[in-house]
């Protein structure tokens, strides 16, 4: 009432006009955001909760939902279960949970574009990545801040560029076609893409490529002289996969295809490529990954040279840390009945970085002989990539980062006919 009763005296001009132009300010703010000033005791908790203010209420909407919940959804937010905490905790306006370190947590029809979860803790089957559309309570993620590149859609800037991976780094390799006597050294650069398979798809593809250059300084595979041409490769990796939302069963299969030149001229290979695992609360993954020829051709170096795709087959344990960082060990065996051991990783180093590596070796079974050792194959990779537009620890733990690496010499073994 003394409130009202000095907005009447400023409407009279008896009070000085800097006190009224502080007045009418003060009415504005109060009259923009009532519910800044208001407070509810929640049934749920044993507090006060400060309600929503306006822009809350515009971006979150509310259902009738406990703070310090575990919501239980797929990544696109068409299905949420929720289980509530043992101890209770908050509500606010309208039955919306709040948590005091989270804040709001909106509702599954709320989320942004792609539906990727806010920050926080929501339990198995929801990445760090994103948030709802950018202007609402957070654009950002709990391993870094997807805010630097926040947009209209959420919080890449350009939609296409979602999850595109440029990739440059060093490789060594060698394999049969070297006779024992070569290994292969130099720098691959590329680039892998994909993106979801049809609107609110569980599945995802993926295209890319990786260009190769080795033996900088030639090779003497095949004569007693130097041969001063250095090797070039050109690998394409294309298919579908699905990664599970949480736990389940996730794979993929995709065709990997080689253009070879080296000292018998030029080859054009193909291989299909597959992989199928169970994720266990987006904590580990045990599965299975294979490699199967499917083209061979014929090259020349003083007669007729006929190459193929080395039949690869492993199993596999693989490590989630946080933030997306993997790390995944294997062993199996090859079509020639050869063993097989190897391992990848991947570390995010934030802004948008983040580090590759991987190796591959093939053990022959004729060990310890002249055979073996013009038999042995392997490949290490190593490798900066950059995502643009996107923090690495928010791409590497999407449900539409690709699940393939573009093809190499670790993956893509050549052996003769």
């Amino acid at each position: 009432m003394k409130l009202a009763g000095l907005f009447w005296r400023c409407g009279r001009r008896p009070l000085p006009s800097a006190v009224c132009l502080r007045l009418a300010v003060i009415g504005l703010l109060a009259l923009g955001t009532p519910a800044v000033a208001q407070v509810e005791f929640s049934s749920a908790g044993s507090g006060l909760v400060p309600m929503r203010n306006n822009w809350q209420q515009r971006v979150l909407g509310g259902t009738g939902r406990t703070a310090h919940a575990r919501a239980q959804s797929n990544v696109w937010g068409s299905i949420r279960s929720v289980s509530t905490a043992a101890d209770g905790g908050a509500m606010l306006e309208s039955g919306v949970p709040y948590d005091s370190q989270m804040g709001v947590l909106p509702d599954a029809d709320q989320m942004a574009p792609e539906g990727w979860a806010p920050p926080g803790d929501y339990g198995p089957g929801v990445t760090c990545d994103g948030g709802p559309v950018c202007g609402g309570p957070v654009c950002s993620d709990p391993c870094g801040g997807c805010s630097a590149g926040c947009g209209p859609v959420g919080c890449v800037t350009r939609p296409w560029m979602h999850h595109i991976a440029l990739f440059l780094g060093v490789q060594g390799f060698k394999g049969p076609v070297d006779g024992g006597i070569n290994g292969n050294f130099g720098f691959n650069e590329g680039l892998n893409w994909s993106a979801e398979f049809g609107r609110h798809s569980l599945v995802g593809y993926q295209v890319g490529f990786r260009a190769v250059q080795s033996n900088f300084e030639g090779d003497q595979v095949l004569f007693p002289f130097l041969r001063d041409g250095s090797r070039e490769q050109l690998f394409l990796t294309a298919g579908l996969f699905r990664r599970a939302p949480g736990s389940g069963w996730q794979g993929g299969i995709v065709y990997d295809y080689l253009h070879d030149r080296y000292y018998y001229g030029s080859v054009d290979l193909g291989q299909i490529r597959t992989e199928l695992s169970w994720l266990h609360s987006n904590l580990w993954d045990v599965g299975f990954w294979g490699a199967l020829g499917t083209t061979w051709d014929e090259g020349f170096a003083l007669a007729p040279l006929q190459l193929e795709p080395t039949d690869l087959y492993a199993f596999f344990y693989r490590q989630h840390f946080g933030c997306g960082g993997t790390v995944r060990l294997w062993a199996g065996f090859t079509g020639q009945g050869d063993g097989l051991v190897g391992a990848d990783l991947a570390v995010p180093l934030g802004r948008g970085w983040a580090l590759e590596n991987n190796f591959n070796y093939l053990v022959p079974n004729e060990s310890g002989t002249p055979a073996g050792q013009r038999e042995e194959s392997w490949g290490v990779a190593i490798r900066l990539v950059w995502y643009p537009g996107r923090n690495a620890d928010c791409e590497l733990q999407s449900p539409f980062h690709a699940l393939f690496d573009v093809a190499d010499n670790s993956v893509f073994m050549v052996d003769f006919r």
